[in-house]
Parts: C-alpha cells; structure tokens; sequence
C-alpha cells in the first residue's frame, strides 16, 4: 500500500469517527449551552429567539439533526478511493463496522448509566416518601413533594392531587428505565387503599425490600465490573501488540492494512473482539438484571 493510499484510509477512519460523534446523543454540556446559564433572563415574546441571535457554535451543532445521515454520506464519498482494490474495499467495510460497533456500545452504555442513576433516585425517593407518609402526611401532599427529588412522579402527584387512581400512575411511571421498583409501590399502595391499612406501614415493608435488593444488585453489579474491565482490556490488546512489533523493529501496521491477509486477519480479529464484548455484555446484563 502506498503512502497516499496510508493516508487515505487514515482519513477515512477519521471521518467514521467525526460521523459517530455526529450520530450520538448532544452531551451533557451541549444541551445546557443550548438551555442558557439558569441566570440568564427568559426570552421576550411568543416565539424562540432568531436563528441569527444565536451563537455560532449552536449553528454549527444544529446539524447534529440530520447525524443519521452523515455516515452514509462519508461512506459514500469515500467508497470511490477504497473501490480500486480489495485490500481497500475490506479496509474500509472494517473501519465502518468498528465505528457502528462502537456507536451501540456507547449508546447502551449511556442507556445503562441513566436507568441506574435513575433505580438510585427511585429507590431514595421511594424511602422518602415512606418516612413522610408515617408522619402523618397525606398523600397528595407527599407525593408532590417527592417530585422535587424525582420529576417523573410529577404525573402521579397530579392523580393523586384529583382523587384519580394512583396506582395506576404508578405503574405507568414504573416502565420508565431504571424506575421498576415503583411497581412494587403500586402494588403496596393499592393493597393499602384495598385493606384499608395506612399506606405507610406497606410502604416501609416495601423499602426494606427494596434495600435488600439494592444491596444484592451492588453486589452482582461489582463482581459482574471485573468482567466487564476484562474483556475490554482483551479488546484493545492488540494494539499494544501492533506497538510492541513496531517498536521491535517490524511493520505489524503495513501487514495488517496494506496486505489481503492482513486486511483480512484486521477484519476477522475485529469481529471476533466485537462479539466477545458482546457476549460478555450479555451474560453480566442478564446477571444483573436477575439480581434485581
């Protein structure tokens, strides 16, 4: 493979890995620049602020809504210079896999985080709302001020605040990621108002189970990390063997993109490191969610 065929495909994995970040969710920093600074006055008027009000830089990201598209674009525009050669056809086809790989990996990772900060700020509230009850506040008025600490129990409030059924909200809100345990507190409540006993007194048998649970969760969740560390280092090895091989001396690099075999061996390694990581995905999420 020749030096302007080298830098070719180093620009094209480049442009896999500007389409991936243009194909995932705005982060963090991203939507509360969007937002504005909380001390900032509201805006004027029915509408929102002009286009050209706005700073560059969010001109510049709002491109971010056409980012399923983009992949298929650079790939398109780049197939011509990798279609003059198998090496460089497979090249590119393995640049392309790895990046939509990764892309589903760090979205369920994402996904992941969220539903567990959301299982935390459950199962808070959830004891918050017990500890309420048993002093003698009514329900209504618990539970709105539970939404303070959870917004999504906003809805639930506003049932409960019209006399309607609050169970029922209840379960609504549990198929939320990450807020199953409020099916539990849908169940305790609507024994409750069936029984006839204070929901509070159900209510706290319910947050002693959610603790045990909870506890046995952080558990598995622990053991089930190493795995997880484990099979990410295994993944990535072998760029530390690609180092170490340059490095002695040889040309591991020009082997494994310049060469139908190596292209081959890339495409195959990648693969079987692909479905690893999957594998081990699999068998830790399903340990896990059986804990809980």
């Amino acid at each position: 493979m020749t030096g302007s065929t080298v830098l070719v495909a180093v620009v094209a994995a480049g442009l896999s890995g500007c389409a991936v970040l243009l194909w995932l969710p705005p982060p963090t920093w991203l939507v509360a620049l969007r937002l504005g600074p909380a001390t900032s006055p509201p805006h004027q008027g029915e509408g929102p602020p002009s286009a050209a009000a706005r700073p560059l830089l969010l001109r510049v990201v709002a491109w971010r809504r056409w980012r399923s598209w983009v992949p298929v674009a650079l790939a398109a525009a780049a197939a011509p210079w990798f279609a003059t050669s198998p090496v460089s056809a497979l090249l590119l086809a393995t640049v392309a896999a790895v990046a939509v790989v990764a892309s589903s990996f760090v979205e369920r990772h994402r996904a992941a985080r969220a539903a567990s900060e959301l299982t935390v700020r459950v199962a808070a509230t959830v004891e918050l709302l017990a500890a309420e009850l048993r002093t003698g506040v009514l329900p209504p008025v618990a539970l709105r001020g539970a939404c303070d600490d959870l917004p999504d129990l906003r809805p639930v409030a506003e049932v409960a605040a019209r006399g309607g059924d609050v169970p029922a909200a209840l379960d609504g809100v549990s198929r939320l990621p990450g807020a199953g345990d409020l099916a539990d507190v849908a169940a305790a409540w609507r024994v409750a108002e069936r029984a006839g006993a204070p929901v509070a007194d159900v209510l706290d048998h319910v947050v002693e189970a959610l603790r045990a649970d909870h506890d046995l969760a952080r558990e598995v969740r622990a053991e089930c990390s190493s795995a997880r560390a484990t099979a990410r280092l295994l993944a990535v090895l072998p760029l530390l063997g690609l180092g170490l091989g340059s490095g002695l001396g040889g040309d591991p690099v020009h082997v494994v993109t310049g060469t139908l075999p190596g292209v081959v061996c890339l495409a195959a390694g990648c693969a079987l490191a692909a479905t690893g990581l999957a594998w081990v995905e699999r068998i830790t999420t399903r340990a896990e969610v059986g804990a809980r």
